[in-house]
């Protein structure tokens, strides 16, 4: 009896050993991260000279193929894109510019991809997926004058977050970024607002957004 009692000890040991080398060992934890970035780029057109009723067209095509900032290319399958599109009006206040949401001074309309209906941060929309492409295609019709700002947060696999970790690569944190052509962003208006940044009207002290950042553009509505 105490015979097998050793052996069945000695079998249930021998067998957490063998699955440590040979059932999906954890990967040691890095020593640091290597930081690099992801950007995913977006085209606005119709945006200048706009008038109230007129159609802000906005489209993008994400590829799994993928080139960082730091010039790394690998393909990682991106199945579940998704944006979040945050309109904001900017107002004058005690002298100084600000911004406010602007959801209802303007209505979407969809022309390729889906409503994301579980976000209810400014307008969500879900991609379309024709691999290894991510399509989407949609507008906003302005519905009052005004001078507004659009953030675009890009969502890879619907989360909100800044940073994911790529196979192959497993110490490089990829942070992923919104981006909009130069051109494109309208960097005129910061001259005439006198300022580099802008805040959230009653938002506390930290900026929506920055000058140098590349995931926004204004809109000017006459």
């Amino acid at each position: 009896m105490r015979f097998y009692f050793f052996l069945l000890l000695f079998s249930f040991f021998a067998s957490i050993v063998l699955c440590g080398f040979q059932c999906g060992r954890q990967p040691e934890l890095c020593d640091r991260y290597t930081n690099d970035s992801i950007l995913f780029g977006y085209d606005v057109t119709n945006h200048t000279n706009m008038q109230v009723f007129d159609t802000l067209q906005l489209q993008a095509i994400i590829n799994d193929s993928i080139q960082t900032v730091n010039q790394l290319r690998f393909i990682e399958p991106l199945t579940t894109f998704a944006c979040t599109v945050q309109a904001y009006k900017v107002v004058m206040y005690n002298g100084a510019p600000m911004l406010q949401y602007a959801n209802i001074e303007f209505n979407p309309v969809l022309y390729q991809g889906q409503y994301d209906v579980s976000s209810s941060n400014g307008f969500s929309f879900i991609f379309n997926r024709l691999q290894p492409y991510n399509l989407l295609r949609n507008g906003f019709v302005a519905g009052r004058p005004g001078l507004y700002l659009f953030k675009i947060q890009s969502r890879p696999n619907y989360y909100y977050y800044e940073n994911i970790y790529v196979n192959g690569y497993p110490c490089t944190q990829f942070r992923t970024s919104s981006f909009i052509d130069e051109p494109t962003q309208g960097k005129q208006y910061w001259t005439s607002l006198g300022t580099t940044s802008l805040r959230l009207l009653g938002g506390g002290v930290n900026a929506i957004v920055n000058k140098d950042d590349r995931d926004y553009f204004f809109v000017a509505v006459q």
